[in-house]
């Protein structure tokens, strides 16, 4: 995964905070691997911009759905599912795509946000002084993709040179 993570722009209690928040977060959601700061800390007065790193295979498997069918039909399609996306709906079947939309995001940042405010102020990442709000306000999380991890090669046959061909 060649993904930037800003986390290292952390002073060491906000990496302890920003850990204990993946970490409360991967109870809820096993299937979460990573909460990854994709921009810079200061890119945003009010909020931190965040990728969510995810196991494709565990969270169909956790909430029971499967992959568009008509995958099977096509295979060459599994190689889309390595693309991020702002929403998971589009790594599922249509059927169960209601299920993971707009919600689901609201649900998840919700739970995230009221883990990680209830960390003391020097665990969070603050607004800037100058933001609106009072000083120790914490910076409101936004997703901006899901990160998938998945094994795209068990759908296809693999030459020698490790590509990819149906």
């Amino acid at each position: 995964m060649d993904e930037i993570n800003y986390v290292d722009e952390l002073t060491p209690k906000q990496k302890i905070g920003w850990n204990n928040l993946i970490s409360t977060t991967r109870r809820k959601y096993p299937f979460i691997k990573n909460v990854i700061i994709d921009e810079p800390i200061s890119t945003w007065s009010t909020l931190l911009s965040i990728n969510i790193v995810f196991d494709l295979e565990e969270m169909i498997s956790f909430y029971n759905v499967e992959q568009p069918r008509r995958y099977k039909e096509v295979p060459y399609l599994y190689k889309a599912q390595l693309d991020p996306r702002p929403f998971l709906f589009t790594f599922v079947d249509e059927q169960y795509q209601d299920q993971f939309k707009n919600e689901f995001n609201k649900d998840l940042v919700s739970y995230m946000q009221m883990a990680y405010r209830s960390l003391p102020p020097e665990f969070r990442v603050n607004m800037d002084e100058d933001a609106y709000l009072s000083r120790h306000s914490t910076k409101e999380l936004s997703i901006t993709n899901f990160i998938p991890i998945f094994d795209v090669k068990k759908y296809y046959d693999v030459d020698r040179e490790g590509e990819i061909y149906i």
